[in-house]
């Protein structure tokens, strides 16, 4: 059976998810993020890459955390992380047992 931690990291770090629904705006669909609750998992951060884009740096950090399972949270939501958004790329039910849910969270920043 899948452990998604050892015994010393423990599932402290908080987050807000928030849900996406769209909505109709003057003829084009707006997105809209609802706050669904907060959770509390493991944070684990892969690494990042910077690159010049039309002489704008920008700046992707990715992501790993892995909390209890939840059906609320899908592929389209975010999770604010101590003040930062991030953007779930990837939600996996791990061995589709409803028990450890790993997503895959990325953040894009941009800078002069």
């Amino acid at each position: 059976m899948y452990r998604p931690i050892d015994r010393s990291l423990q599932m402290n770090t908080p987050a807000v998810y928030y849900s996406c629904t769209t909505e109709m705006v003057n003829g084009r669909e707006q997105k809209v993020y609802n706050r669904v609750g907060m959770f509390k998992g493991h944070y684990k951060e892969k690494g990042g890459s910077e690159q010049v884009i039309n002489g704008i740096k920008v700046i992707s950090k990715q992501i790993t955390f892995t909390c209890w399972y939840d059906p609320q949270i899908k592929q389209s939501g975010r999770f604010d992380i101590y003040g930062s958004i991030y953007e779930i790329t990837n939600a996996e039910n791990v061995e589709m047992r409803n028990r450890y849910m790993i997503c895959e969270l990325e953040k894009i920043e941009a800078g002069a």
